[in-house]
């Protein structure tokens, strides 16, 4: 239930309120007619899957960035050859009243991540479409990839305070066409156009095509008057007033007991049908009244409220509000009661007149926005509000204050940010050129982490969040001058006891504690609370410094600070001999990795090098032809995951230090692809020599050694994982107790110690652990030659050796020497025996899991 339930009705019982729309044409016809483009607004939320690629089976596998880089660069020269403007508006925003629902979306991602993982491992099969959860880095890379082909025709952007509200905004206020997005609400805002993301094509021919919401026509279908729309969105229950306070009155309408949760579609209609017959909707409160009849008294005013609130923040987002003008936004003040802060309602007219203490918040705004950058702000952040989004910031209402954490029992200094650095973070914020992180920690002290492609219990592998901790840490503390802010208040400590030189640190208590938003699956909506650590690089300049520093050595710090936050402060990672440019963010990842725990095999950092210098990387077809050769397996789906979540945690470092490394050397694309990072874990796993993984490219191989050699400089003891133990498969437990341990109880044949075949290669086995590794062999004649090449060894009880006149059938030979073919028959029968294979099942084949047809022009991308 709730407002979804009104988008589920335009998508699949609109009856003709839906209709397929060329964008291309359009563009085209609108020029025409007035020449002028066609702008349209994405809301990126509701199209993550389709601005990745479209169709692809292979998202679940770390990412193929190359292909979505390509499918993008292919987006901008459609829009800019049919001349049509786009402006892809990202979720920048904490939304601290949404906190519940954003809860909730993530404990389904999780229910679908674990599907997913068991699908795999069990059965080996593939997630389809609709199980699309957003991989880790993936708005970032969309972020560097649209910065990075950098055309007029495609912008990228973050909302601030109000995601939908804002997009709705800016749409009206810069006269857009339409918006492109899949949620209920923008269905009541009434946009000029409404187009749907879900249904978003783009064909190799040029074709841009989608389909349209017609507004008017899912009006007359519902026999719903306009105006009437707001008051029936907001009794479908939103983030305001939930589902929960409205169950009774659904259950009311269904005529349920009250024991059972209505349906959905009887709820929708009976809702429906409820605002249809209203005779006027002037009065809330009779309304009111009447839709929480069986609270009491006291939690009847306060639903009623909270039902005013919700009539308001929809309102906020129509045509009305927006004509009426900046005057007209409410600003909500989360510390009091809705019933403090909305004038009554007044139905289908204007109801957004100001009070008076809201016009003094207006005006205490109005003051800021006039500020110079050099007259001095309230020390804390809860006394000033800076938006510099002033076309984004008129016709709705921020319903969230800037205000610090509560810590509960962890004390905290209020640290005072620069203007100016607000300033140039909202800027940046703004134009989606600022990691989203930083703005509402800044701000707000807050940030949300979204749930990692990953298994619900990893085992040996730690979740995503908890490993990357202790940047993030390092980053907060550079966000807020920690270092610096220390420094100082160890000198002021000193100058007040001019006796006592060995002030300590501590001593100058100096804290900062950021929210962090992380879903952990015990039903708890609390954050945890993180705090800032200063840099193990004590000079480590202000954030003012790293920001706005122009003198000749600011540059080598903010490098300097990027990797002391990354543990890789060494000479060889700033050597381009061992380390290129583009390659840093990846060689300080993985040195990560081999700090923090035992997380890494010896192949399986093998198989991350050879994917970064590979270069199939820039090769998207050759690409998806290993896809017939790639074997897929949990960790390596893991491992990639993990990764990539290291990587959005350096580009949000790299940001927070001043940007060092330039957006063109930040994109995965040139370091990392999915599909080629499980074949070349599959090939490592199987003992390949380096040449074999580098495609027999010597250069190649010598610069494996060159990375290899500073990822481990300065590391003298790494922990590398261990590999799982293989456990003896067994015919009956009463003969397995009869044997000593280690034996193998499996059938015997042959003499005395068996050999088997695996297609993934050899390993021998002692005593249930795996002591030897070969390689796979190339054909059945070649199995034969050598000894134990491609074959594994098993200890197994001895067996009497069979006579001369015993065939390996175990049938009676005939007396007298055995003929010619008596003896091929039995050499036969031994090499099929041996050849036999019982190991590993079948890997999957990543192309296996949807045969891909032949492109063609008018195929989709």
């Amino acid at each position: 239930m709730g407002i979804h339930l009104l988008q589920e009705f335009l998508e699949t019982d609109s009856h003709g309120g839906q209709k397929a729309v060329n964008l291309s044409a359009l563009a085209l016809e609108k020029r025409r007619i007035s020449n002028q483009r066609l702008r349209v607004v994405i809301d990126a939320e509701n199209c993550l899957d389709r601005l990745y690629g479209g169709f692809l089976s292979d998202w679940f596998c770390g990412g193929s960035w190359t292909l979505m880089q390509n499918f993008l660069s292919h987006l901008a020269k459609v829009c800019t050859d049919s001349e049509i403007e786009v402006v892809i508006f990202f979720n920048g925003a904490i939304e601290r009243d949404r906190i519940k629902e954003w809860y909730v979306d993530q404990a389904s991602m999780r229910q679908t991540i674990n599907l997913v993982f068991a699908n795999i491992g069990r059965k080996g099969i593939p997630p389809s479409r609709c199980q699309f959860v957003p991989l880790a880095c993936l708005r970032p890379a969309l972020i560097t990839a649209i910065r990075h082909i950098s055309s007029p025709n495609m912008q990228a952007r973050f909302s601030q305070n109000d995601h939908r509200l804002e997009v709705i905004t800016f749409c009206r206020e810069n006269q857009f066409d339409a918006i492109m997005a899949a949620h209920g609400d923008y269905a009541v805002f009434d946009p000029p156009r409404y187009f749907s993301s879900r249904n978003l094509k783009l064909t190799f021919k040029g074709v841009f095509s989608t389909s349209e919401f017609v507004m008017d026509k899912v009006a007359r279908n519902l026999d719903l008057h306009p105006k009437r729309f707001c008051f029936f969105a907001a009794l479908l229950g939103n983030h305001i007033l939930t589902e929960k306070d409205l169950l009774p009155f659904y259950r009311d309408l269904t005529n349920s007991a009250d024991t059972v949760t209505p349906a959905p579609k009887d709820v929708f209609k009976a809702v429906l049908n409820f605002v249809r017959q209203l005779v006027t909707i002037d009065d809330v409160s009779v309304i009111g009244h009447l839709v929480f009849r069986y609270f009491s008294e006291e939690e009847r005013q306060e639903k009623i409220a909270l039902l005013k609130q919700s009539l308001q923040h929809y309102y906020n987002g129509t045509r009305d509000a927006a004509a009426v003008g900046k005057d007209s936004a409410v600003v909500v003040n989360a510390d009091l009661k809705p019933a403090d802060i909305l004038p009554p309602f007044s139905g289908e007219r204007s109801f957004c007149d100001m009070s008076i203490s809201e016009a003094n918040d207006s005006h205490l705004s109005e003051r800021i926005m006039n500020m110079s950058i050099d007259e001095k702000l309230p020390a804390t952040p809860s006394q000033f509000k800076l938006d510099l989004s002033s076309s984004t910031s008129s016709a709705y209402s921020s319903t969230e204050q800037d205000t610090p954490p509560r810590v509960g029992r962890t004390e905290e200094t209020a640290l005072e940010v620069g203007p100016i650095v607000l300033q140039l973070a909202a800027e940046h914020h703004k134009n989606g050129t600022f990691s989203a992180w930083i703005y509402p920690i800044l701000t707000r002290r807050e940030v949300k982490l979204d749930v990692t492609f990953e298994p619900e219990i990893p085992g040996d592998v730690p979740t995503a969040s908890e490993y990357y901790k202790p940047i993030r840490q390092n980053v907060y503390g550079i966000l807020f001058s920690l270092n610096e802010r220390k420094r100082l208040a160890k000198e002021q400590l000193r100058r007040e006891q001019q006796f006592q030189l060995d002030a300590d640190f501590k001593k100058a208590k100096v804290q900062v504690v950021v929210k962090e938003y992380v879903f952990f699956n015990n039903g708890s909506y609390e954050p945890d609370f993180v705090r800032a650590e200063p840099l193990a690089w004590k000079e480590c300049p202000s954030v003012e410094k790293l920001w706005f520093g122009q003198e000749s050595g600011d540059k080598e710090r903010r490098l300097r600070a990027f990797l002391t936050c990354m543990r890789s402060d060494t000479p060889l990672i700033t050597n381009q001999f061992y380390v290129p440019t583009h390659l840093i963010i990846f060689c300080c990842v993985m040195r990560y990795m081999l700090q923090h725990g035992s997380i890494l095999r010896r192949h399986e950092l093998e198989a991350f090098l050879a994917t970064a210098v590979s270069p199939m990387l820039r090769n998207v077809q050759a690409v998806q032809n290993l896809a017939q050769k790639c074997q897929l397996t949990q960790r390596g789906i893991h491992l990639a995951s993990l990764f990539m979540r290291g990587v959005e945690t350096a580009l949000f470092a790299n940001d927070a230090c001043g940007a060092p490394l330039h957006a063109s050397w930040c994109g995965p694309s040139l370091f990392f692809d999915g599909r080629l990072f499980q074949h070349k874990l599959s090939q490592a796993s199987r003992n390949a020599k380096p040449d074999d993984l580098c495609e027999g490219q010597i250069a190649l191989v010598a610069q494996i050694d060159n990375l290899r050699m500073a990822i481990l400089e300065g590391l003298r003891d790494v922990e590398w994982a261990r590999a799982p133990l293989s456990l003896p498969v067994t015919s009956s437990p009463a003969r397995a107790a009869l044997l000593p341990a280690g034996m193998n109880t499996s059938t015997p044949r042959g003499r005395g110690r068996t050999m088997k075949m695996l297609k993934e290669g050899g390993k021998l086995e002692v005593a249930g652990m795996v002591v030897g590794h070969w390689g796979p062999t190339t054909s059945a004649s070649s199995r034969m030659r050598g000894r134990g090449r491609g074959l594994v060894a098993e200890v197994r009880p001895p067996e009497p050796r069979p006579s001369a006149l015993q065939s390996a059938n175990g049938e009676r030979m005939s007396s007298g020497d055995p003929s010619k073919e008596d003896i091929k028959d039995i050499y036969r029968s031994l090499a099929a025996r041996c050849t036999m294979s019982i190991g590993a099942p079948e890997p999957i084949a990543i192309g296996a899991m949807k045969r891909e047809p032949q492109i063609k022009e008018e195929d989709e991308i």
